[in-house]
């Protein structure tokens, strides 16, 4: 069986200059991280 999986992380304004929010996401498909 082949599995899709997601990833997802935020940081709120933890940016020192421009206390901007950061989001980074990631997806796998069977182990491997595919873009």
């Amino acid at each position: 069986m082949v599995v899709l999986e997601g990833y997802c992380d935020s940081d709120w304004a933890n940016d020192l200059e421009t206390r901007r929010s950061t989001t980074g996401f990631m997806f796998t498909l069977a182990g491997d991280a595919v873009s």
